[in-house]
């Protein structure tokens, strides 16, 4: 009955499956359980560890569905939604790229499995009747219970600490192998840890996905064997329905497998997108990037937008490739027309255009908060007009009382960046101007007023002061 050529394994992505749940295959979907607890046997495991630590830049790393034993149909069920993203699977979800500063502990426990009968007769006694249209393919004969855990740690890009990382993470794997006299993480470790890296924890144990400490989890595992409840289905062993209900051989396949192929093709295409997709947050995210929510916080929240916007297209791919592939198995459509989504020139180049901008325009926010920075230091104050309710209409006596002039010490310096790049020599002398000024008023008060984010047509760079004529327009 459980014969090694119709037999396959799947990670448990719905852990709700018990012995005789009825499976189908295309969709990775339980579609129904039994109603009352299948007689069963239970086989302790041997060697139930494997823990391996992984380095972010090696291949195997990148296609982190495949890292945790998914196969290539379940992957793409994953990918397009047609299964829940949840516990170990949600590890698709990691909202950074994995890359040479992240490291990856992949620990697998398996407490037991737990089988069918060998006699199919009695299964099937027992057992109530199947309802031959609920589209199963197959049926659970054997499953394994006990802890998955994927933790993804990202490093500082700091290779004299990422040594001092690596070291604490491989006697970690050492620890929860058991093959480490030590029974926890020293505090050193965890201070090392706690100060250099980030943590995200993936696991088929929801406790675990809410940890962010190395050592919580070790303890966590390290106590594993204090009740064999905490352990939840790792992986279910799948048999044709039809070696236990041979009526089920009369229906006919219920769906039509998408070829290999187009799997790969679909996969490669999505995970390609995230890829991109969790670059550039990575980029929004980053400390360094924050800090342009002090001073342009309009611009740099019009890239997030621009971001989420880019995040929209792709969950719209996600949604026509999962109904074309819902089609495509059910026999209304083909795979010809995977093309027509993933290899639109035009489309690419749009979004790659997308991207691009997005990118570009953060490095040069990047390169304006320096300048503002070095703006601050000649003793300038920085106003994002924008923030000030400065309208198209005002006047320039209304733009004074907005923007506070309102002593004899002041000068305001106004321009934007489309001015200062066209007209750099007059910005560089009123500029020069205003650092003597103050060098020789050291009581006078220096600011830059940037209009480049307000809808105030300023046309010339020019100086505001409490004179009635602005100083950058005197002959």
């Amino acid at each position: 009955m459980h014969s090694p050529l119709h037999s396959i394994e799947h990670v448990a992505i719905d852990s709700s499956g018990d012995l005789g749940s009825l499976y189908n295959e295309y969709f990775d979907s339980i579609v129904q359980t039994p109603s009352r607890s299948s007689p069963r046997e239970t086989i302790q495991i041997e060697d139930p560890v494997k823990c391996d630590l992984i380095d972010g830049s090696r291949e195997k790393s990148q296609n982190l569905l495949a890292l945790i034993g998914m196969r290539e149909n379940a992957r793409l069920n994953t990918l397009l939604n047609f299964v829940p993203r949840n516990r170990l699977t949600s590890i698709i979800n990691h909202p950074y790229p994995i890359d040479k500063y992240t490291r990856l502990i992949y620990y697998c426990y398996t407490n037991r499995n737990e089988k069918l009968p060998r006699d199919a007769a009695a299964f099937r006694k027992l057992s109530q009747q199947k309802d031959r249209h609920t589209g199963a393919t197959h049926i659970i004969t054997s499953f394994s219970l006990g802890i998955g855990v994927i933790l993804i740690i990202q490093l500082l890009p700091n290779d004299q600490i990422v040594a001092q990382v690596d070291k604490v993470l491989r006697k970690c794997v050492r620890i929860l192998k058991g093959t480490h006299k030590a029974t926890a993480i020293t505090s050193n470790d965890e201070n090392l840890m706690q100060q250099n890296t980030s943590i995200v924890v993936y696991s088929n144990i929801s406790y675990l996905t809410g940890v962010t400490s190395l050592r919580d989890v070790c303890q966590f595992i390290n106590r594993r064997d204090e009740s064999t409840e905490i352990f939840r289905p790792l992986a279910y062993n799948l048999n044709p329905i039809q070696l236990f209900y041979p009526e089920y051989a009369q229906t006919g396949l219920p769906c039509i497998p998408v070829e290999s192929s187009c799997n790969r093709k679909i996969e490669e295409y999505l995970l390609q997108y995230l890829d991109t997709l969790k670059r550039l947050k990575q980029s929004l995210d980053s400390k360094e990037t924050q800090v342009l929510s002090v001073n342009l916080e309009e611009p740099f929240y019009e890239l997030q937008r621009r971001w989420l916007n880019l995040k929209n297209l792709y969950e719209h791919d996600v949604q026509l490739l999962k109904d074309l592939v819902n089609d495509i198995r059910h026999g209304r459509s083909d795979t010809s027309r995977v093309d027509e989504i993933i290899s639109n020139k035009k489309i690419q180049t749009i979004y790659d255009n997308k991207v691009k901008s997005i990118v570009d325009d953060l490095h040069n926010l990047e390169h304006k908060q320096q300048w503002i920075a070095d703006l601050i230091k000649r003793k300038f104050q920085y106003y994002n007009v924008g923030k000030f309710g400065v309208l198209q209409t005002d006047s320039e006596l209304t733009i004074k009382e907005k923007l506070n002039l309102n002593d004899s010490y002041n000068r305001i310096l106004c321009s934007t960046d489309h001015l200062n790049k066209n007209n750099a020599e007059k910005f560089n002398r009123l500029h020069h101007d205003l650092v003597e000024h103050n060098r020789k008023n050291p009581a006078s008060h220096l600011t830059y007023a940037d209009f480049s984010y307000c809808r105030f047509p300023l046309k010339d760079i020019t100086i505001l002061s409490s004179q009635d004529q602005p100083e950058g327009q005197k002959g």
